[in-house]
């Protein structure tokens, strides 16, 4: 009865939770964050539940057998019983342990980029441009842009290691991939780039530094559980399926978001340059984009034979 108050419970405040994120992003947040703090206790009281209520019924079996007398038969189905009650009581503590330790701080790794930096000295037309777009979109301009030949055009704000050299970078960086450059006009350029700007401009970098440790703890939890499904005889598939529920919600309000701020930003990069700019910028950027995969993919397969 228990672990299932505690499985309506869930179910009820993700459905909830998940409804009320799709109409505020910090509804999303502050939602998403009382999850992540409640979940691991919740399935841990639920495993406990369902692990006290199976040995209960193996007990109350073998205590059964017990009083048949103690025949080879009944012998080999008591082994078998605390052999049973012996694994599901292991696994229910391991995930109860991992559960608590999904409740510790989250420390996100640096995101690693393959590029370099490009300074205002080194290409003053390109932070010019970049200086005036961000006036235009009221928006920040970036601390670093990094220059490389791999990836697309994305923004981030946290911290970034740049490869080869292992260089550290913070702070709101750009990331212009100079194969796409050659190949667009100024103002297509300028579309994608106003594009990510945006992304300032909306608070959408803030919101993901703020979002990927919420997001990360309830991933964890779901990991636990998961890693000792396996061993507990079937006894976690309910915290398991919880716990995949929890996470759809999730994902259904993180990407609700994730629509209606890239639409935003793509009004926001036709602003600044125009709407013919901007839609020949995603088509030019998605017929260039295998081109130019597979011309890397080729120098790096035989980088004799690849051009200088």
């Amino acid at each position: 009865a228990l672990a299932a108050a505690l499985s309506l419970l869930v179910l009820l405040a993700g459905a909830v939770l998940g409804r009320l994120g799709r109409a505020s992003r910090d509804a999303l947040v502050r939602g998403f964050s009382l999850m992540r703090r409640l979940f691991p206790a919740t399935l841990s009281l639920q495993i406990l539940a369902a692990t006290a209520s199976f040995v209960a019924a193996v007990t109350f079996e073998a205590a059964a057998l017990l009083q048949g007398g103690f025949d080879g038969g009944a012998l080999k189905l008591l082994a078998i019983a605390v052999v049973a009650v012996g694994a599901v009581v292991f696994v229910a503590g391991s995930t109860v342990l991992g559960l608590r330790r999904a409740l510790g701080a989250f420390e996100p790794d640096p995101l690693p980029i393959i590029g370099r930096t490009v300074t205002p000295e080194q290409a003053p037309g390109l932070w010019r441009l970049l200086e005036g777009l961000a006036a235009r979109l009221g928006a920040l301009k970036p601390e670093a842009v990094v220059v490389g030949l791999t990836e697309g055009f994305f923004v981030s704000a946290g911290p970034a290691v740049l490869e080869p050299g292992r260089a550290r970078v913070t702070g709101r960086i750009l990331y212009l991939p100079l194969p796409y450059l050659a190949l667009m006009r100024g103002d297509e350029v300028a579309a994608i780039i106003g594009h990510e700007l945006a992304h300032y401009a909306g608070g959408d970098t803030t919101y993901s530094q703020r979002f990927l440790p919420i997001y990360a703890g309830v991933e964890r939890s779901l990991d636990a559980v998961a890693e000792g499904h396996q061993g507990s005889l079937g006894l976690l598939g309910p915290s398991l399926r919880l716990g995949v529920f929890v996470m759809e919600r999730f994902h259904l309000a993180v990407r609700h978001w994730s629509r209606t701020r890239e639409f935003a930003a793509d009004a926001a990069g036709a602003s600044v340059t125009s709407i013919d700019a901007s839609a020949r910028a995603l088509l030019r950027t998605g017929a260039v984009g295998p081109r130019i995969f597979e011309t890397l993919q080729a120098a790096a397969d035989a980088p004799d034979a690849a051009p200088p």
